[in-house]
């Protein structure tokens, strides 16, 4: 099966939209945004609800006006600055390795540099967040010290990165080829199961003994 750039990129970022199969379906999709209509004073916007009874969907204009009414007053000043927006990024799952790795390689460096250079057919993620071990997104269940069932290792004398070295930790060394400066989060995701209270990956708690 050949897979699209655009189908990977898919993949690598993870993205998670608020929409239902049934929605989208049934509803055609607003048409593309128009520029702010600046004469007549009239704001245009699109809102989407926590419940999803609304999604994405094209609002009544509101008019700017000098009347006072009941309303929230939202004062924007330019002047000062609080917090600052370090960055955006996306998860990259080795699942997602496995697959940019299976590209040709003029493919995965097109798509690279479309994701994590700075020129201007770029989108420049700045951020990655990577899972320790094995994430739900992941072709199989790992962590880095697994032991046959019965066994355990608190000193972790057989830890070791060898689940990742094959996909995962290789792509993210063509990423940081490419941008030096990105910011990797790791995420832990699941301790080993001889550190499990349920001798399973999925649910159970951390022992005590391994606090």
């Amino acid at each position: 099966m050949k897979f699209t750039k655009s189908v990977c990129a898919i993949g690598l970022l993870s993205l998670f939209l608020a929409c239902s199969n049934k929605d989208t379906a049934s509803t055609p999709p607003d048409p593309e945004p128009t520029v702010l209509d600046t004469a007549s004073g009239k704001i245009v916007y699109w809102l989407t609800t926590g419940d999803e009874s609304v999604l994405l969907k094209r609002q009544p204009a509101l008019a700017v006006s000098n009347e006072v009414n009941s309303d929230p007053t939202i004062i924007l000043d330019t002047t000062q600055s609080f917090q600052s927006m370090t960055g955006f990024g996306y998860t990259l799952t080795s699942g997602s390795a496995t697959l940019i790795n299976g590209m040709s390689a003029d493919a995965k460096s097109n798509l690279l540099n479309e994701l994590f250079g700075d020129d201007n057919n770029s989108i420049h993620v700045s951020f990655l967040r990577i899972s320790i071990g094995a994430s739900d997104l992941s072709a199989n269940v790992y962590t880095y010290n697994d032991l046959p069932a019965g066994q355990t290792d608190p000193n972790l004398s057989q830890f070791s990165l060898d689940p990742d070295k094959t996909d995962l930790i290789p792509l993210l060394k063509d990423i940081i080829a490419i941008d030096p400066d990105i910011r990797i989060i790791a995420t832990p995701w699941t301790p080993p199961v001889w550190m499990k209270s349920n001798g399973n990956s999925v649910g159970g708690s951390l022992k005590p003994e391994y606090y």
